[in-house]
């Protein structure tokens, strides 16, 4: 937050140059505040005032002057604005004046149609032709939806990768299990074969041990047995 806290301090603005056409134009807002005791000896109060006006080229001009002598307040500002309406680009500073000694705050280039905008929560940031937030590089707040789109198709497509990873493991161990499970069957059929034919042979022998047992009996009838 900016605060003039003293009857000598006040917040200008200046550009390095004369303009080419137009001046650029700028608004602030700005509360005051005192404490206890302070206007009139009363309770703390705080109230919101607003000032606008245009640069002068490279003679300072005052954007909030001062507290008033004898008021004890604090005056805070809260929002600014520095629109560059001329047809080419600015350089302008935005600085505290304290009684001739200057304390540069920022200063920046201000192409065609951008604003300096100064918010007390966020600070001094600069807004393009469109209304994007412009980095110090220079690339307005797109560049940064477009690297994070970017990111979000290179995670996504990592995902698929290992989706389709997954699936071909999965489908080459249900295959392995289906050719266990074929096998088993296999040999499964195996020992119900050999059983088979081990019943067949156990068959056959009793079948070879009934006809044996039929001649013997035939041969003692012969024999008179």
């Amino acid at each position: 937050m900016i605060n003039l806290d003293t009857t000598s301090r006040k917040l200008q603005v200046v550009l390095a140059g004369a303009k080419s056409t137009v001046d650029a134009a700028w608004t602030v807002n700005f509360q005051d505040a005192s404490p206890a005791g302070g206007i009139g000896g009363g309770p703390p109060t705080a109230f919101q005032q607003e000032a606008n006006g245009t640069t002068n080229g490279a003679t300072a001009v005052d954007m909030v002057p001062a507290p008033p002598a004898g008021a004890n307040l604090v005056r805070s500002v809260t929002t600014l604005t520095l629109f560059n309406a001329d047809n080419a680009a600015i350089t302008a500073t935005i600085r505290i004046n304290d009684n001739g000694t200057t304390r540069v705050l920022t200063t920046i280039v201000l192409q065609t149609s951008e604003t300096l905008v100064y918010e007390q929560n966020d600070g001094f940031y600069c807004l393009d032709i469109n209304g994007g937030i412009k980095s110090p590089g220079g690339a307005t707040s797109s560049a940064s939806s477009t690297a994070d789109s970017k990111a979000v198709l290179a995670s996504s497509a990592t995902s698929s990768t290992a989706s389709s990873t997954t699936v071909a493991e999965s489908s080459a161990s249900s295959q392995a299990l289906s050719a266990g499970t074929l096998a088993s069957a296999a040999s499964s059929q195996a020992v119900s074969a050999g059983a088979t034919a081990s019943t067949a042979s156990s068959t056959q022998s009793l079948q070879l041990s009934a006809g044996t047992s039929t001649t013997l009996s035939k041969t003692k009838s012969s024999f008179g047995f």
